[in-house]
């Protein structure tokens, strides 16, 4: 019989067994201050370079990928929050992405 997991626990899965193979442990806290620190840059110049020629990414898909992976993945990863997710969050929503993590 086939798997009955979400596309999320499986996500989880494979995350938690990457960190793994990599010898590698992640907190939650950690996972969610690298991604947040990640929209003070550009979400797209370290990935078009690497796209085919006529694929484009822009900033409006960069937050959708990103909210995306936020819901999916790393509000699931066990621990507490970051102390200061809360406050990048406003401030990131006043300075440049209004609607970020609002749904």
């Amino acid at each position: 019989m086939g798997s009955t997991s979400s596309p999320s626990r499986q996500a989880h899965r494979l995350f938690d067994h990457y960190l793994a193979l990599e010898g590698k442990h992640i907190t939650r806290a950690v996972a969610e201050q690298i991604m947040l620190e990640k929209l003070t840059r550009s979400l797209t110049e370290d990935i078009a370079p690497q796209l085919p020629a006529g694929v484009r990414f822009n900033d409006d898909d960069a937050i959708q990928a990103f909210e995306r992976v936020w819901e999916e993945l790393i509000v699931g990863i066990k621990g507490d929050a970051w102390k200061l997710t809360d406050k990048a969050i406003e401030e990131l929503r006043a300075k440049k992405y209004p609607g970020l993590l609002s749904r």
